[in-house]
C-alpha cells in the first residue's frame, strides 16, 4: 500500500517494496500525487529535456571525435613477438580476440582508439593493454 497525501494506491507486487533511489541526494524521493497530474507531467518533461540534451551532447562529442585522425602505429613484428613470448600464461580465446581487436584499432585505423576492456581481477586486462 502506498500513500501520498490523501491518495492511496494498492499493489500486491513485492517489487514495489524494493524501490530505492539511485544517485542524487540522500533525501527520500518525492512521490507525485495521483490528483495533481501537472506535477508528474512537469517532472516527466524535465527528464525528457535532460535526456534529449544528453543525447545531443553525446552526438556532438562523437561527431567531433570522428573529425580527429592520427597516423596508425607501426607494428614491429620481431620485437613484438619477443615481447609476447615473455608472458608466462597461455592467452584465452577471448584475450586473443582482444589482442587482435586492439592491434587492428592501433595499427590499421586512422581514428583514435575508443575501446574498453572489461574483466574480473586477475583475468589479463593488463596483458591485453600491454600487448
Amino acid at each position: 500500500k502506498l500513500l501520498v497525501g490523501r491518495d492511496k494506491w494498492t499493489s500486491d507486487s513485492p517489487e514495489l517494496t524494493r524501490y530505492r533511489q539511485i544517485g542524487g541526494s540522500d533525501k527520500e524521493p518525492e512521490l507525485s500525487s495521483l490528483r495533481n497530474t501537472w506535477k508528474w507531467e512537469r517532472r516527466k518533461m524535465k527528464v525528457e529535456n535532460s535526456t534529449f540534451r544528453l543525447a545531443r551532447d553525446l552526438l556532438d562529442l562523437y561527431a567531433e571525435r570522428q573529425k580527429v585522425t592520427r597516423c596508425p602505429c607501426e607494428a614491429d613484428g620481431k620485437k613484438y613477438k619477443e615481447f609476447e613470448r615473455n608472458f608466462q600464461f597461455e592467452p584465452t580465446a577471448d584475450q586473443i580476440k582482444c589482442f587482435d581487436d586492439v592491434r587492428r584499432d592501433m595499427c590499421e585505423s586512422i581514428r583514435p582508439m575508443d575501446r574498453l576492456i572489461c574483466g574480473d581481477v586477475g583475468y589479463g586486462k593488463t596483458e591485453v593493454a600491454l600487448r
